[in-house]
């Protein structure tokens, strides 16, 4: 398939800049970037391109806010899907802990008035082991069904690929894995056929034991 443009939203808590302290802050520091997704068929190619790709965004993408709406510059296409991925919580039943998930009715999350940025809204989280997503959309826009399948269709592919993740021989590491070497993923393809595999940082290939 081809290339899609999504933007990814993070908390933009990260202290990338020199002197930055966020330990006295508290709340979102919505950060808003897109990220071009090639197409592929192939899940080892995919996620190698997919994990540089993301890897290759300057400071998680904390300067494109800047960059969009204080130089007047605009993107050529605006991306139709975010997606936000909030990270991994443990749900706590212990009455003492100061934070614990709430329980029951929430109220809405935003405003039935509001604009929609996007057609379509990924939200996912891992709470207590188990990955969930949260898809938003416009019923004037799309059916339910048409949602349905694509969420669907989404769980298929991220079957394939933690499949491919648990193969013995599936290594997948990529060039950001080794910064100092200035290695592309044709070197390191060579690399790998050449020796058999490919070790990444702290880890050893020698089986035997020392004395």
């Amino acid at each position: 398939g081809g290339s899609v443009v999504v933007d990814v939203e993070s908390h933009g808590r990260h202290e990338e800049g020199p002197g930055m302290d966020l330990s006295r802050t508290v709340g979102w520091f919505t950060c808003l970037y897109p990220v071009a997704l090639g197409g592929g068929t192939e899940p080892g190619r995919v996620l190698a391109d997919t994990k540089e790709m993301v890897r290759r965004v300057p400071r998680h993408g904390l300067g494109y806010g800047l960059l969009r709406h204080l130089s007047g510059w605009r993107p050529p296409a605006t991306a139709e899907i975010s997606f936000n991925y909030l990270g991994q919580a443990a749900t706590s039943h212990n009455a003492d802990d100061p934070f614990r998930f709430t329980e029951g009715p929430r109220g809405r999350a935003r405003s039935p008035e509001g604009d929609r940025l996007h057609l379509i809204e990924i939200l996912g989280r891992v709470a207590d082991g188990r990955l969930s997503l949260v898809w938003s959309y416009s019923d004037e826009i799309h059916d339910e069904a048409t949602i349905s399948g694509l969420a669907h269709r989404y769980i298929e592919v991220l079957g394939e690929l933690i499949d491919h993740c648990c193969r013995p021989e599936a290594d997948d590491y990529t060039p950001s894995d080794f910064p100092l070497a200035d290695l592309d993923h044709a070197a390191l393809d060579l690399i790998a056929q050449h020796f058999g595999s490919v070790s990444g940082p702290g880890e050893s290939t020698d089986s035997g034991g020392g004395s």
